[in-house]
């Protein structure tokens, strides 16, 4: 198995994409960190289910939008498991409302997750992240890009990647930070 011995740790592995991406790291022998953002019990189903499958799994809590708690949670990881070896952040929101209907507190909430989440998520576990040789340790955000509505791109849409473009400079810049050239 290409990942045995390592440790994955998969922000918003409770569902789609990130769910997808924790079960088959699992499959690839990693032991995989299923992280929930507010529930716990959906973390441990996806574990559990991961374990039912033979691999090796254990879950988390963390708040993305919270750097204090994402910091915490990498820490006990390290601690109970000696280290982190890949790091996914799959974590995102979808809000279905016109874009007139749109609050500061909706669009506060999409950045916060989408984007702030990914830095805070970066910031402890760049420290980990190995630079060079077979040991290099990875660092990962992702997103989906849905079309709602009938095929019409809704603006939350909209909002959402323009915050996943900044996901790929924040995660090119943590590289840059850890592992200058």
């Amino acid at each position: 198995m290409k990942l045995e011995g390592k440790i994955a740790v998969v922000i918003g592995g409770t569902q789609g994409i990130g769910e997808s991406v924790a079960k088959r790291l699992a499959a690839d022998g990693a032991n995989v960190g299923v992280v929930a953002s507010a529930s716990l019990p959906k973390a441990q189903a996806v574990a559990d289910a991961i374990k039912a499958s033979g691999g090796n799994a254990f879950a988390e809590r963390a708040d993305v939008t919270d750097a204090d708690a994402l910091k915490v949670m990498v820490a006990r990881i390290v601690k109970e498991y000696g280290g982190v070896d890949i790091m996914v952040n799959c974590a995102g929101v979808w809000l279905e409302k016109p874009a007139l209907d749109t609050s500061e507190q909706d669009f506060d909430w999409c950045v916060d997750t989408c984007l702030k989440g990914a830095f805070f998520m970066a910031s402890p576990a760049s420290p980990l992240i190995s630079c060079s040789g077979l040991n290099k340790k990875d660092l990962l955000s992702m997103a989906s890009s849905t079309e709602r509505t009938g095929g019409r791109t809704s603006h939350f849409h909209r909002m959402r990647a323009a915050a996943f473009l900044a996901v790929s400079s924040v995660s090119a810049a943590t590289r840059q930070t850890t592992c200058p050239a």
